[in-house]
């Protein structure tokens, strides 16, 4: 986004969330396993941009709540600098449900987007009793964007969201799972 462009933008409190499920031919404590190292799988998700993702623990290390992880990312012809922070990370042991969250402290420059985090809840799949599976939620939440402070901009941010997830659940995921929905 243009630096005029990102003067004109400004951000309403109001959360806007966009959700994503897939399932997965994966037992839940194996994919719990795979989805608790952040750096992995940001260097797996970034490993196709020119630029070397160079995933680094600032404060902590995978399954760590409060860990931090600073990470370099192309977006729109520029290069950023990542820091998000673990929030969440828990098991619900009554219903199998585990929860791994985090949120963007900064951005360097700084992304289109305030208030950025994502939510991965994973839920056991017991529908088919002889295959191990789970079922993924994936929910990015933000502050939404208004131009001039008149004009919501949610649709096209939620679509631009959409539009990235696609690889990510198209190439990145399947390349720890196999997906089966």
């Amino acid at each position: 986004m243009n630096s005029a462009l990102t003067k004109l933008i400004t951000f309403r409190s109001k959360q806007l969330m966009v959700v994503h499920e897939t399932c997965f031919s994966i037992g839940i404590k194996d994919a719990w396993n795979i989805c608790n190292d952040y750096s992995a799988f940001i260097s797996l998700m970034l490993c196709k941009q020119s630029v070397n993702p160079s995933p680094e623990w600032l404060l902590g290390g995978p399954g760590e709540l409060g860990a931090e992880l600073r990470f370099t990312i192309q977006r729109d012809g520029k290069t950023h600098v990542i820091v998000e922070r673990v929030v969440r990370l828990d098991i619900d042991e009554a219903t199998g449900t585990h929860t791994l969250a985090w949120e963007q402290l900064s951005s360097k420059p700084k992304l289109p987007v305030r208030n950025y985090g994502c939510t991965w809840v994973l839920v056991p799949d017991e529908s088919h009793e002889n295959t191990p599976r789970c079922r993924l939620t994936w929910t990015r939440y933000f502050d939404e964007p208004m131009l001039l402070g008149l004009v919501s901009l949610a649709s096209i941010a939620t679509t631009s969201l959409k539009r990235s997830a696609e690889p990510i659940i198209n190439d990145v995921f399947p390349s720890f799972y196999e997906v089966v929905e």
